[in-house]
């Protein structure tokens, strides 16, 4: 039962991240030029800093359950007043903000998310349970961007804000019914993570091993290469698009459908290949799989683009290498990830996931975004 209401917790999310990230981008795309996304990356990398900041203070400030309420409610909140306020009155910026935004709300919601599947499960449950778990995330992203794609010609780009918040309340019982079942309150009593003069004390020992042990150090690392190539080839990417389609509902229907392909095929993968791969190639060959793959892929795309001169055939090139990185990031990288780090301390187990969402992908985007600027 805790498995399938995470699952859900995670598809409806997922759905509604996907309608707000498809308004997102397609409004942004139309009105700005591409090389503008390098301001909203440098911009968006302070903000996650920023909101990492904050949600590490209220973390230990609330009670595990109730903050993962708040943090639940906020995304749906903040989502229904851009809608209302924000394309209604003229304020200075709103497009930026808004794709700012959108990696705000993904981020609390990795944060919030995994924060839960990481407590309520031991090490071994962990290594079986997290890969069906974080399944939820592409099923949902499928269904979100199929339908955006489908129903953006006739409501417009704004109008998929308000299923992105209904999707985000829609998790909030599943969320509630693990609360009541008392996992979470037996978790937080075992390991005193209600103690918040314990996670002063934990502080200092927490910094010396992010600095002292590899494990800790090397996921970082791999992780903020991993983000940087993602940012600039989906930069690349969408300089493509733009160029190829030239109105905000034109935007949405190519991105809500490139995307869907990307979320099924990554289901594929992760039905298919997913744990017949890691245990072949072992977790650490596991890692270097996808980076390996994706240059192969990039070298293809430019040695390719100078047999074909046509600017559809570039896009596609491109959307294909954005495909091959994505799904292995989803259906590979992510769940090794998640099971690496769960032989950690709790404590240092919640951090860890902070650094890796919370830290690298911060300076992933600041990276990117003053490399793409220059």
């Amino acid at each position: 039962w805790l498995v399938s209401k995470l699952f859900w917790i995670q598809f409806f999310q997922g759905a509604g991240v996907a309608f707000f990230f498809t308004s997102a981008y397609a409004s942004f795309l139309n009105d700005h030029n591409v090389a503008d996304l390098s301001i909203v990356y440098i911009y968006t990398a302070l903000a996650l800093w920023l909101t990492g900041f904050i949600y590490g203070k209220l973390e230990h400030k609330y009670h595990i359950a109730d903050f993962s309420r708040y943090i639940v409610v906020f995304m749906a909140a903040s989502i229904l007043l851009i809608r209302v306020f924000g394309y209604s009155i003229p304020i200075p910026g709103f497009d930026y903000f808004i794709l700012i935004w959108f990696n705000v709300l993904y981020l609390l919601s990795n944060l919030e998310f995994w924060g839960i599947a990481a407590l309520v499960f031991e090490v071994r449950q962990s290594k079986r349970l997290f890969s069906i778990i974080s399944a939820g995330d592409i099923p949902a992203k499928f269904i979100g961007y199929s339908i955006a794609s489908l129903v953006v010609p006739y409501v417009g780009t704004a109008n998929l804000l308000i299923p992105s918040c209904l999707c985000i309340l829609v998790s909030l019982p599943f969320l509630n019914r693990i609360i009541k079942s008392g996992t979470l309150h037996d978790q937080v009593e075992k390991h005193g993570l209600h103690t918040h003069k314990h996670h002063e004390k934990m502080v200092g020992t927490f910094v010396k091993k992010f600095t002292t042990n590899k494990l800790i150090l090397w996921l970082a690392v791999l992780s903020f290469i991993m983000s940087v190539c993602i940012v600039v080839a989906n930069f690349s990417f969408y300089s493509k698009i733009k160029e190829a389609y030239h109105s905000d509902v034109e935007l949405a229907v190519f991105i809500g459908s490139f995307l869907a392909v990307i979320r099924i095929c990554a289901l594929l993968v992760k039905l298919l290949l997913t744990s017949r791969l890691i245990a072949s190639l072992g977790v650490k060959r596991s890692l270097l799989f996808t980076p390996v793959i994706f240059a192969g892929c990039i070298i293809l795309v430019i040695i390719l683009r100078y047999v074909f001169h046509r600017d559809e055939a570039v896009l596609y090139m491109f959307g294909a290498a954005c495909i091959v990185l994505d799904v292995l990031k989803t259906a590979v990288n992510s769940p090794v990830f998640l099971s690496i780090m769960q032989p950690l301390g709790v404590h240092d187990r919640l951090r860890s996931h902070n650094i890796v969402k919370g830290i690298m992908d911060p300076f992933a985007y600041l990276f990117s975004g003053i490399f793409l600027f220059e």
